[in-house]
C-alpha cells in the first residue's frame, strides 16, 4: 500500500512490474541500523504508524521474525534483536528511519539508520503501469487488514502450467544411503515410495498432489524461526522456482506452514490443496510436505477483455454477516486467485475472488455466499 502526503491510502496492483521487489532493491544499502522500541499496547499509536503519510506499507500476511525481515534487507539488521513482525512502514520523506509493526500488543520499532537516497523509493510511483485502488487499513477483530473501499475490477487469467515427474521427486526426495532400497506399492490412484523406515513419498495421480513424510528429519526447535527457515531450506529441497511462491500463513499450534503460488501479486487458492505448498514439523524428529505436481504458474495466456467487479471488502462482510456468518470468527480477507483445471491440461484458470479466512479456514466468498463468479 501507499499513503501520499494527505495519509490516503491506496493499494498497488502492477501488472508489469513487481511492486514489492522495487521497494526491497531500494532496502538493500542501508547503514548503521539500531532498533528502539517507540510504543506498546497503544491502538491509537498503532493504527496513526500504519496510516503514515508519505510512505509505504508493506504487509505480511502472517508474523515472520527479524531473521526474515534481514534476508529482505540484504543482512542489514542481523545483529538487531529477532522480535515478531506483522508490517514494515517504509517512509518516501525520512531518509533515516523506518517502522517494524507487531500486530500482537501493537508495538512499533523504529529503525534509525544512516541517511540515504530517497529518489529511488518516490520514483516507484510514478510507473505508468501502477493501478492504485483506493483503500484503508481497518481493524478487524482488533487486527490490521487492508480494505478496498469501492468496487474495482480485476481481469482472469489462464496460464500454462507443467507437471514434474514422480522420478524428479524420487530423486530429490530419496536419494540417500537408502536409495537403493526403495519400494514402490500402487493401489487406485496412488503409487507409495519407501525408503527403509525413514522416508515416505505419496503421489495422488488424480489430484496431482503430493505427500511426503520424512520420520528422521530431526527439524530442531519448533519455535517460529525455525519453523520458518526450516520452510524455506524444505522449499530449496524440493526444487520449486521460487518466482512465484510466497510464505502466507503459519499456525505456531501444529507448527505448519502454508507457501502460495503468486500471479500477478495476489495468492492462489486451488481444491484439494492446488496452489500450495504445506509442511509441517510435525515434532522434533518428523516433518511432512504436501504440495502440487503441477509447477507455480508462469506463463499469462490472454483471456480477452473481460473483468471481474470485486465488491468492497465491507460490504463483502455485511453481506456474509447477512447470511449468517460472525465476524468475530473472520480473522482476514484478501483478494485471491480461484484455481480451476482448464479443458486443456497444460492449462489452468485464475478467477479473482475474495477470500476470507473463516474459524481458521480459508474460503472464498463464493463458496461462503452460494453465488457464482461472474464476468463483465
Amino acid at each position: 500500500m501507499y499513503a501520499d502526503q494527505n495519509g490516503n491510502q491506496e493499494l498497488l496492483i502492477n501488472t508489469s512490474v513487481n511492486t514489492v521487489a522495487e521497494i526491497k532493491h531500494q532496502m538493500h544499502d542501508y547503514q548503521d541500523a539500531s532498533l528502539k522500541t517507540i510504543s506498546s499496547k497503544s491502538k491509537g499509536n498503532y493504527v496513526e504508524a500504519l496510516e503514515r503519510p508519505n510512505s509505504f506499507l508493506l504487509n505480511y500476511t502472517s508474523t515472520v521474525t527479524m531473521k526474515m525481515v534481514d534476508a529482505f534487507v540484504n543482512n542489514r539488521f542481523k545483529d538487531l534483536p529477532n522480535y515478531e513482525v506483522d508490517h514494515i512502514v517504509v517512509p518516501t520523506d525520512d531518509s533515516e528511519h523506518l517502522y517494524l509493526l507487531a500486530d500482537k500488543e501493537y508495538k512499533i520499532y523504529r529503525i534509525s539508520i544512516k541517511k540515504h537516497n530517497l529518489e529511488g523509493l518516490q520514483q516507484i510511483m510514478q510507473g505508468g503501469n501502477i493501478r492504485k485502488v483506493p483503500a484503508a487499513v481497518h481493524m478487524l477483530n482488533n487486527k490490521p487488514n487492508v480494505y478496498t473501499e469501492n468496487s474495482f475490477t480485476l481481469q482472469p487469467y489462464r496460464y500454462l502450467v507443467s507437471s514434474q515427474s514422480e522420478d524428479y521427486y524420487v530423486s530429490r526426495l530419496l536419494n540417500g544411503e537408502n536409495s537403493q532400497n526403495v519400494r514402490v506399492k500402487k493401489q487406485g490412484n496412488n503409487t507409495s515410495y519407501t525408503d527403509g523406515n525413514n522416508r515416505q513419498l505419496n503421489f495422488n495421480e488424480k489430484q496431482k498432489m503430493v505427500n511426503y513424510s520424512d520420520f528422521q528429519a530431526k527439524p530442531g526447535s519448533l519455535s517460529l524461526t525455525s519453523l520458518l527457515t526450516g520452510g524455506y531450506n524444505n522449499l530449496v529441497t524440493l526444487g520449486v522456482s521460487l518466482d512465484n511462491v510466497r510464505l502466507y500463513d503459519h499456525n505456531l499450534n501444529s507448527h505448519m506452514i502454508t507457501y502460495r503460488y503468486f500471479v500477478e501479486g495476489f495468492p492462489v487458492f486451488g481444491n484439494n490443496g492446488q496452489g500450495s505448498i504445506t509442511m509441517q514439523n510435525v515434532n522434533t524428529e518428523t516433518v511432512r510436505y504436501r504440495f502440487p505436481l503441477t509447477s507455480p504458474p508462469q506463463v499469462p495466456i490472454p483471456n480477452g477483455n473481460s473483468t471481474v467487479t470485486m465488491l468492497p471488502t465491507q460490504t463483502v462482510i455485511d453481506r456474509l454477516k447477512e447470511l449468517g456468518y460472525k465476524e468475530r470468527s473472520i480473522s482476514q480477507i484478501h483478494i485471491g486467485y480461484s484455481l480451476k483445471k482448464d479443458s486443456s491440461s497444460m492449462l489452468v484458470k485464475l478467477t479473482p475472488e475474495w477470500y476470507i479466512k473463516y474459524n481458521g479456514k480459508w474460503q472464498s466468498y463464493s463458496q461462503m455466499s452460494g453465488t457464482t463468479v461472474t464476468t463483465n
